[in-house]
């Protein structure tokens, strides 16, 4: 088996090339034909229940992989995975930078403001600001 194959779980590998208008045809004991919105969610479960990051990124190269001709626009996946940001299974911001507020750490810039009920460019400039009063606000290394 390639070392491809082997990145992903054996439901994925028997999706793999079936096409919505063959699905009469997927050989029994493969499972039931799923679409793309399945797909992205059940994949996305599967690797937050291994510790890994659910990115855009990862996500395209599943799609890539299934050989479906699935289109790999950021908005479609975003909009597959709308109910798992929406119930904080997976971060919507996977490139952010963890901040740290008088002692507390927060995921990101966007976090920490919704946090404290400021907006994100506030965070930003106490971060950055040289007063005293901020100090106990940075970025976390």
């Amino acid at each position: 088996m390639s070392e491809e194959n082997d990145r992903y779980p054996d439901w994925l590998r028997k999706q793999r090339g079936f096409r919505y208008r063959g699905h009469d045809q997927i050989p029994s004991g493969s499972g039931p034909w799923m679409n793309r919105t399945r797909i992205t969610r059940r994949y996305a479960d599967a690797l937050v229940a291994a510790g890994q990051p659910v990115t855009i990124d990862v996500v395209r190269e599943m799609l890539r992989y299934l050989d479906r001709g699935y289109s790999l626009k950021p908005d479609q996946i975003g909009f597959a995975l709308r109910s798992r940001y929406a119930d904080d299974t997976i971060t919507k911001y996977t490139n952010a930078t963890a901040v740290v507020i008088d002692g507390e750490r927060h995921r990101g810039i966007r976090a920490a403001a919704e946090a404290l009920g400021v907006s994100p460019q506030t965070i930003i400039n106490r971060i950055e600001s040289a007063d005293l009063k901020w100090e106990r606000w940075r970025r976390e290394n």
